[in-house]
């Protein structure tokens, strides 16, 4: 119970924070263009003697918009219009609305095809009035009812979704639901209630335009539906975005880090080497692109005194903002190849005479460390990794933990970081390093039921989606003997007995 009220304020505190984001000019200016996208579509259509294809159009256009702020969301981004590319490229935006209008598709195809359309009325006789009026009304109510319903949970399916093929299975489902619906309850809460409150709160507004004229109330009624549409897209796939990048520490106020250091009330112990096992990494559909690999290439022990240390004084005046931070981080990284202090020497002047950016940080902090100089790595992971939390940017963290995780003693992270880590590595596709972060949790606290919940996800993956089944079994063991008593045990061994008989399977006769 302690658990779930945990749960259930931390993500509360998130979409309050979404909330008040979306109550904002980037709404208004979605709404618009969105507007301005589905009239004049919706025109032509009709012009065009084809007004039944006008409902799959707006559906396809709501659906790219929703993605588009559902992968911004799930990339940190607390604010924006539908222009803004932080989640990603429009490909990816493209692979998840694929998703979404599949699932969508289920319930809207049988009903486009079923329920009487209000166009039907007028080729009917009289006597068929009354009845075809009824269903006509029906088929209104129960679109709009599935249109409010459906939406969050297919959105977050889509959205978590490795392959197509997850959007149809039980399992993906119960992974994403499983023990959140209260957070589920939440989205639409937050979704619907704010909708319903904005509308009355403009109600009077629209009323005084149009006692001054006509023309004003019609333009001010215009601006407020823009604005609740943009809302409700902005509002509704945010959420969902932030929902599927988890609950673990995200609902701290701007200005404040995003979660507290490391205290002596909860330490997290150094992960043990149970599950070092080389497993590949694989990939997921929507698992936010990386910085560009770093790879390890041997240094002389001369290379990190050559590097000049960034100054310890403070900047007698702001700095600027990196503006171009993706470009020239690449190009340090992979200058790196080459001429390692060169790129060192890069980032730290960006850290320098730039405003504290994530990216720059975490590019710094893996490079010394590939060095050799690790005092230095380290001092530059903790700075880092504030600042990475505090600008929902988990996937940075992630690589900084995937580098230095055997200095893991030495990072300043609590249980809720490493979490939010973990989570990270898992859809990044690295299962060794998710493993390593989860049983670092469990070493302290077994009960703590995210860990155990996101290592038997892991274990899963390994045993299903590798060749390493060996290594699953290890982890399915370790959950079975370090958390006994968990309500989970009966999923701990139904995967340790099905990976058994695969490895049983695929051992050659004698």
């Amino acid at each position: 119970m302690q658990t779930m009220e945990r749960l259930w304020t931390e993500f509360g505190g998130v979409a309050g924070r979404v909330l008040r984001k979306s109550i904002s000019g980037s709404s208004l200016v979605t709404g618009i263009v969105l507007g301005i996208v589905l009239l004049v579509g919706d025109w032509v259509l009709i012009m065009a003697k084809t007004p039944e294809v006008t409902i799959p159009f707006n559906q396809v256009v709501m659906a790219l918009a929703l993605a588009r702020f559902a992968l911004n969301g799930l990339y940190g981004e607390w604010n924006g219009t539908v222009f803004s590319g932080a989640g990603g490229p429009w490909s990816g935006v493209g692979l998840i609305t694929i998703r979404y209008l599949a699932l969508t598709a289920v319930w809207l195809v049988p009903m486009f095809f079923l329920v009487p359309r209000p166009e039907q009325a007028m080729t009917m006789g009289p006597g068929m009035g009354p009845n075809l009026s009824g269903s006509v009304m029906a088929g209104f109510l129960a679109y709009m009812l599935a249109m409010t319903l459906t939406p969050p949970l297919f959105l977050i399916v889509a959205l978590s979704a490795n392959s197509f093929s997850d959007v149809f299975s039980p399992d993906h489902w119960r992974g994403q639901f499983s023990g959140r619906m209260s957070d589920v309850f939440t989205i639409y809460v937050v979704y619907t209630g704010t909708l319903g409150m904005v509308l009355v709160l403009t109600i009077a507004p629209v009323m005084l335009a149009f006692s001054a004229s006509m023309e004003f109330g019609l333009f001010v009624g215009a601006l407020v539906f823009c604005l609740l549409f943009g809302m409700s897209i902005n509002l509704l796939g945010r959420i969902c975005g932030f929902y599927v990048c988890g609950d673990l520490g995200l609902a701290e106020t701007p200005g404040t880090p995003a979660t507290p250091p490391s205290s002596p009330a909860s330490p997290v112990k150094p992960a043990t080497d149970d599950f070092d096992s080389p497993l590949p990494v694989t990939s997921g559909a929507t698992a936010p692109a990386v910085p560009v690999s770093i790879p390890l290439v041997p240094l002389p022990a001369t290379v990190s005194e050559s590097v000049a240390q960034p100054t310890a004084a403070p900047p007698a005046t702001k700095k600027p903002p990196l503006l171009d931070s993706k470009e020239r981080v690449e190009a340090a990284v992979k200058r790196f190849t080459t001429d390692p202090a060169g790129a060192i020497s890069a980032l730290w002047d960006m850290s320098k005479d730039y405003a504290p950016h994530p990216h720059v940080m975490e590019s710094l902090a893996v490079c010394l460390h590939r060095s050799g100089d690790v005092e230095a790595a380290i001092e530059t992971a903790n700075k880092a990794l504030p600042l990475c939390f505090e600008r929902g940017h988990s996937y940075l963290a992630a690589r900084i933990f995937r580098e230095m995780r055997g200095q893991m003693a030495r990072l300043s992270l609590d249980r809720e970081q490493i979490l939010l880590i973990a989570a990270a590595l898992n859809k990044m596709g690295d299962l060794s390093g998710a493993a390593k972060a989860y049983s670092s949790v469990i070493e302290t606290d077994a009960g703590e039921a995210r860990a155990v919940k996101g290592l038997l996800q892991v274990a899963g993956r390994i045993s299903a989606e590798t060749t390493h089944a060996a290594a699953a079994v290890k982890v399915y063991r370790y959950l079975i003997e370090r958390c006994p008593t968990s309500p989970l045990v009966e999923y701990m061994r139904q995967g340790l007995e099905q990976t058994e008989r695969k490895l049983a399977a695929a051992a050659p006769s004698a």
